[in-house]
């Protein structure tokens, strides 16, 4: 049991949580594939429906895709995050900080990345450069 709550893959944890509330009771983690910014600020359209991060709710787990467009601020959606390891990744139009950046990408599995009209800039306001985004994403072959 302890290996299943510590290895399992964000399908299989779906999975296992529809199944037997036993294991969402251990680990209170909701899996997401795809999360996209919705109309409003607050509001995230996902595959499990519509997210609220203006209301209580559980952490998420995002494993296939995130896209993010203004007007929504990513940065409400980063308190409400457990585990990020998307393949897909695409920001417009946000300011991030180099914490939350990094945590979208040290997974390493981004594949696809489009990165418009944003900024990452370090704590003391200093824009981060290029080269410096790029490392964690080795695997990227569509930018």
């Amino acid at each position: 049991m302890k290996y299943i709550l510590k290895n399992s893959t964000p399908e299989a944890w779906k999975k296992l949580i529809k199944t037997c509330k036993y294991f969402f009771s251990k680990n209170p983690v909701f899996p997401v594939g795809h999360l996209r910014a919705g109309f409003a600020d607050g509001e995230w359209d996902g595959d499990c429906g519509i997210v609220n991060t203006n209301q209580p709710i559980v952490k998420l787990w995002l494993y296939k895709s995130l896209f993010v467009n203004t007007p929504a601020t990513f940065s409400s959606l980063i308190p409400k995050l457990s585990k990020c390891s998307v393949q897909n990744l695409s920001i417009e139009g946000q300011n991030l900080t180099w914490e939350e950046f990094q945590f979208l990408t040290v997974s390493g599995l981004v594949t696809s990345f489009k990165f418009i009209g944003s900024t990452v800039k370090y704590s003391d306001g200093k824009i981060v450069i290029f080269d410096k985004l790029l490392e964690n994403l080795k695997n990227v072959e569509y930018m």
